[in-house]
């Protein structure tokens, strides 16, 4: 009995009881966009970052209200919805063409990496990655 005790208070002291909510911040700061297949899937094969703020700047962001986050990088737009606690619908498009998606998907928080995932796919960082900013 003190061995299950003792591991109910250690999940309690690290935060791994579920308690996290996403917010349109976390989408921004800690979303990993490998766990997603999107219009990113290219450059997340070739590129070292993971994270829409490493991708697009802060003045292509808009945190439209508490729900709602725009991101926007020349023609391509990103909005994403919270519609449930930890419910987000990903809408993605290419201004310039005709790719337009939309994808529901459930997040989690991975304690160990500190990051907020979907469970659709893992796109591996590259042994020989390229830093995105010192590209662009």
């Amino acid at each position: 009995m003190k061995f299950i005790f003792s591991g109910i208070l250690a999940s309690l002291a690290f935060g791994s009881v579920g308690a996290e909510q996403v917010t349109t911040k976390d989408l921004y700061e800690k979303f990993n966009m490998r766990t997603i297949y999107s219009s990113y899937g290219q450059r997340l094969k070739y590129y070292c970052e993971s994270y829409p703020n490493e991708f697009f700047s802060i003045e292509g962001a808009s945190f439209v209200s508490d729900s709602r986050l725009e991101l926007v990088s020349g023609e391509d737009v990103w909005v994403f919805t919270i519609s449930e606690p930890n419910i987000i619908s990903v809408g993605n498009q290419i201004t310039s063409g005709t790719y337009n998606s939309v994808s529901t998907y459930e997040l989690y928080f991975d304690y160990k990496a500190q990051d907020w995932k979907a469970k659709e796919t893992y796109i591996d960082i590259p042994k020989d990655c390229e830093h995105y900013k010192s590209n662009s």
